[in-house]
């Protein structure tokens, strides 16, 4: 029973020895992205490989690149609101009672477009929080991108 059991251990202790270490794991996917860009991949000779203990976390990459898409989704919203609440503006501003003359057609165009200036600044007071909400959390992800665990190749 014992020779099975120290014959077991040799066996482990064989298994683990084969495996590549981190550096040398590093080392081999050099040399592969070296032989496809490098004209002579057999001139390149590695002085030294370390590897850091900075690895990225591919869960919260993906978190930050849903983030990134759903802000740029709320800016051109507030872009796009912004757009339409200057031309509003402007246009209310040339149907504006001017003391000279001032006629039902104006009158009506100036409340319509007076109205329209309403909803889009409420528009634009709505959407500022959620901005705000999505910046923080991009912020908060974005730091822990980085961990110090290693999951492996």
């Amino acid at each position: 029973m014992k020779k099975l059991q120290l014959l077991f251990c040799a066996v482990a202790l064989i298994m683990i020895s084969c495996t590549l270490s981190n550096e040398e794991k590093a080392e081999k996917l050099i040399q592969e992205s070296l032989k496809g860009t490098l004209y002579h991949p057999e001139s390149y000779k590695s002085i030294s490989t370390q590897v850091d203990s900075a690895f990225i976390n591919f869960e919260n990459l993906a978190k930050v690149g849903e983030l990134c898409e759903e802000l740029g989704d709320l800016l051109d919203k507030e872009s796009e609101y912004q757009r339409e609440y200057r031309s509003a503006e402007s246009s209310k501003s040339i149907y504006a009672p001017n003391g000279w003359y001032y006629d039902e057609h104006s009158r009506v165009k100036y409340n319509q477009y007076k109205q329209e200036c309403e909803e889009y600044k409420t528009k634009l007071e709505k959407i500022a929080p959620k901005i705000a909400t999505a910046i923080s959390e991009l912020r908060e992800v974005s730091q822990n991108l980085y961990s110090d665990k290693f999951t492996g190749w």
